[in-house]
């Protein structure tokens, strides 16, 4: 489920309110079974036949809402799933037989047709509305919070999303858009890998804070991947065949994004860049015990604010059904049982999420983070709208008289309770975010890439400000003793590239005296060490590592140099490593035995058949053929065999292939 932030993206420029709400479904309550309910369902079916007859009868209904959630039949078409063209056919003729203004009605969450049309990812549908009032792309949704194009890119339609901005006049401030909300739209297109809308976005508009933008590409090593021209995915099996190099592969989609936006970055003073590439300190690792559980109460609250406004939306749709189901009850009493049973249940589980922390804060007195605040006020929010939708329910049920009176009164209250609880969690977590996400605000970028090693984005920053190398972080660790942490070689790579000044950053120590041979001695849980099977090729691994930095170091007599643990880099490697190595042995040893019987097995057949020459003798000089013990070994089982009887011999997969493909070719010479 999407964070409550992203979902409702709030647009500075629009208040929250409708542009036009659509005119309830006028009639008795059997013209509505009769008419209404057909409609629905051809609505939702995308069934024109059955649409278009009761449109010869009441053309009116094209612009009523037939749902109690104020949805047109064109706001239930542009959301229904199934048949694109069957869709998109509905949708035309419908479209065609109303007003430009009739586009423009919202439904109960402020949704226009657009928007709904928007967020189910179809472009045809989208261009036909577009096509008839373009006005619609300006109409924000979700509660008047979440521009067309900002939902396209949340909701990951790329086709939608692109077609949109080419329709939108460039982002432009007349349509609604600042440069707040055009940075936020950014950061989402390079979150969702929609790069070349990202570009347009920079090249347009260079006055962007694009440090959001260079937090994410930090985190992103594989948008950095070079791409192979279309052609040469056509014929590069061609090219395999003839035994052509292979043509030169095109730059990344990520790398002209990033140069547009370090490129006016650089230009900044350099308190403006260090801002920007800094942020907060690391948290320790207590702080992110502490912290860790706050993180997962936030996202719940979020979701149980989310899913109660949801649940209470979604019962008035079908009240009919509910009304069928309880038959003896009154519309009244159901919305009165639905918001009892509303309240009971947020309330419920905001305490059970709540329950564990609140008796930690009562302990200490204070909450100790943005995150505890943040959800701590959410707590509040919650509590204070169930009580005053309690209070108000009970008020306007006591001075009304008429059922269909408190109806309306009810159904205002529900509406009033859902938008006043999604607009006070908007503002709370607003509020906090830039305090606790360091997301926000590209904290640590060149560290977050190092570890991740993504060392295409750190090359290029450094390019164009070499004094990069220098930066260390609170820990007073460079990028290589980051990547050395995280055993990230690309980046490490680097090191042995930047001269005489990597025997400066060589001597660099954090404060507990740890050097980079220290760093490679802690074993740490990472993808690098979890990409490789067999914990004796982990340990080959940490091994080949501790030896390159060990060598690396060697001339600054550093490595015998204790931390203040007591311990040199070997040491600590050995105490780190030690379960590991015991693992190894165990899985080496059972890998033997279980090899030895079976190796046997295969060599017996495998060296039965060599000596046994398959071919015969040739017919005409009567010589072996000995090619086919080539073709015996070759294939039918030999990478089984060869692998298994390597393992047995203590000898690695690589080594026994090259053994196999020497062992071919020198019997191919004698052939």
């Amino acid at each position: 489920m999407f964070q409550l932030i992203d979902l409702l993206f709030l647009n500075t420029v629009r208040s929250i309110c409708p542009t036009s709400v659509a005119s309830n479904f006028t009639g008795s309550r059997e013209d509505y079974l009769k008419i209404g309910i057909p409609l629905f369902e051809a609505s939702i079916q995308c069934n024109w036949k059955a649409a278009e007859a009761i449109f010869l009868v009441k053309r009116e209904l094209v612009r009523h809402s037939i749902t109690e959630f104020g949805e047109t039949p064109l706001h239930i078409a542009a959301s229904a799933k199934g048949d694109r063209k069957r869709v998109q056919e509905f949708v035309k003729k419908l479209v065609g037989m109303m007003r430009e203004e009739d586009l423009e009605l919202e439904n109960k969450n402020h949704n226009t047709p657009l928007y709904l049309a928007v967020v189910a990812g179809n472009v045809e549908t989208v261009k036909i509305m577009v096509h008839k009032n373009r006005k619609l792309l300006t109409i924000p949704g979700a509660y008047g919070a979440m521009m067309p194009l900002y939902a396209a890119v949340v909701f990951g339609n790329k086709d939608v999303a692109e077609y949109i901005y080419e329709e939108s006049n460039i982002l432009s401030d007349e349509d609604g858009w600042d440069d707040e909300s055009r940075g936020w739209l950014l950061e989402k297109c390079v979150e969702k890998n929609m790069l070349d809308m990202a570009l347009k976005i920079v090249k347009k508009h260079a006055n962007i804070d694009a440090q959001a933008v260079l937090g994410v590409l930090a985190e992103r090593p594989k948008a950095f991947l070079e791409r192979e021209y279309d052609i040469m995915v056509i014929i590069k099996s061609v090219f395999a065949f003839i035994r052509l190099r292979r043509a030169p592969k095109r730059e990344s989609n990520a790398l002209q994004p990033l140069r547009h936006i370090w490129d006016a970055t650089v230009k900044k003073s350099k308190r403006e860049i260090d801002e920007i590439l800094r942020g907060p300190p690391d948290w320790n690792e207590q702080d992110n015990l502490t912290l860790s559980g706050w993180n997962v109460q936030v996202l719940q609250l979020q979701n149980v604010i989310s899913e109660h406004v949801t649940k209470l939306n979604d019962a008035q749709k079908y009240m009919i059904t509910r009304m069928s189901q309880e038959p003896y009850l009154t519309k009244s009493e159901i919305l009165q049982h639905l918001i009892s049973q509303s309240i009971v249940n947020i309330h419920v589980e905001t305490q059970n999420i709540m329950k564990s922390p609140m008796k930690s804060i009562m302990e200490e007195n204070s909450p100790v983070s943005y995150k505890e605040r943040l959800a701590l006020e959410l707590q509040k929010l919650i509590f204070k709208n169930i009580t005053d939708l309690h209070d108000t329910t009970i008020q306007k049920t006591r001075n009304t008289i008429m059922d269909d009176q408190q109806v309306l009164e009810l159904e205002k209250v529900i509406s009033d309770h859902t938008e006043a609880m999604v607009a006070g969690a908007v503002q709370i977590v607003r509020k906090y975010e830039r305090l606790i996400n360091h997301r926000y605000y590209s904290s640590r970028v060149l560290f977050v890439a190092a570890k991740v090693g993504n060392t295409k984005f750190l090359v290029e920053l450094i390019r164009q400000y070499p004094d990069l190398i220098w930066k260390v972080d609170d820990n007073n660790q460079s990028i290589f003793h980051t990547a050395i942490k995280y055993r990230q070689e690309g980046v490490y790579s680097m090191l042995h590239e930047i001269g005489s000044m990597k025997d400066m950053i060589i001597l660099l120590k954090d404060p507990k005296n740890n050097h980079m041979l220290h760093l490679v001695g802690k074993i740490i849980k990472h993808t690098r060490l979890e990409e490789v099977s067999g914990v004796a090729l982990q340990m080959q691994l940490e091994l080949l590592w501790f030896h390159e930095v060990k060598e690396l170091m060697r001339a600054t007599m550093l490595t015998e140099r204790k931390n203040d643990d007591g311990l040199t880099g070997y040491e600590l490697f050995a105490r780190e490593h030690k379960d590991l190595l015991t693992q190894s042995e165990k899985w080496m040893k059972g890998t033997a035995s279980q090899s030895m019987v079976v190796a046997a097995l295969i060599a017996t057949i495998v060296f039965a058949a060599t000596f046994t020459v398959p071919g015969g003798y040739d017919q005409e000089n009567g010589l072996e053929n000995l090619c086919c013990v080539v073709t015996t070994l070759g294939k039918g089982g030999s990478d089984l065999a060869t692998s298994t009887i390597g393992k047995a011999l203590g000898l690695q997969e690589i080594q026994v292939g090259e053994a196999l493909k020497n062992l071919k070719r020198e019997w191919v010479g004698l052939c």
